[in-house]
């Protein structure tokens, strides 16, 4: 089945092509000395400064790498990916100019095998979401609705007495196919207590974690927006 290149991407792979050289070129120098991030454009943003391109554009080179990156991974060596695959679909996308595919191509395909091998980077950064969210249901938000609930008598026309307090615990999930459900959980004071005990003991867990594998010299990433 042969690829498709959005129009999005072949709008930013036209534009690349007509960078300077020496502008392309200090792009690949930012990235491959950039660190990982959580996606794409978290890595985009940490590079920006240290290159001459608009953050627009900065963003949607670094988006079309990652997304190339998740194509042809299981397919390496990029080499043959790029040649076999990539190649043709970007003919056909009308990425180069009149006249000058080859010419193009060499400069792009060069440019490309540079980037896609920065396993540090551009790999980490292309793995990070899919690792994190390889389940089958990620959590996708949360929301707890209170209320009192009286105690009516046997004549429920006289008034209630007594009644109690339930925190209505709704949480939404997804799946691999960006489906959403929701499971409702009845709380009364104690279980929130304990949910929230339970999950400060696990901010203290990541906290012993990160500097367990921050002192082994690995980098861990911060996760700060949704994937």
């Amino acid at each position: 089945m042969s690829l498709l290149v959005p129009p999005e991407h072949a709008a930013i792979l036209k534009k690349w092509l007509e960078l300077p050289s020496e502008e392309a070129e200090k792009f690949s120098s930012a990235l491959a000395k950039a660190k990982p991030h959580f996606n794409a454009e978290e890595l985009a943003r940490a590079i920006v400064p240290h290159c001459d391109l608009a953050p627009e554009l900065v963003i949607g080179i670094v988006q079309v790498l990652i997304s190339v990156y998740r194509t042809g991974e299981p397919e390496k060596p990029f080499e043959t990916f790029l040649d076999r695959d990539a190649k043709p679909s970007l003919t056909r996308a009308k990425v180069f100019s009149d006249g000058k595919e080859e010419e193009e191509w060499v400069r792009l395909r060069k440019f490309l095998l540079r980037t896609l091998l920065l396993e540090g980077t551009v790999g980490a950064t292309a793995k990070a979401g899919p690792i994190l969210t390889e389940h089958e249901r990620v959590y996708e938000s949360v929301r707890v609705m209170t209320d009192f609930r009286p105690i009516f008598h046997v004549d429920v026309s006289d008034q209630p007495d007594a009644g109690l307090i339930i925190h209505m615990l709704k949480i939404t999930h997804r799946d691999k196919y960006q489906r959403k459900f929701d499971a409702y959980y009845a709380l009364d004071s104690n279980d929130v207590a304990k949910m929230k005990g339970v999950l400060d003991r696990a901010l203290e867990k990541e906290n012993a974690l990160r500097k367990t594998m921050e002192k082994a010299g690995l980098t861990v990433l911060d996760v700060k927006s949704y994937y």
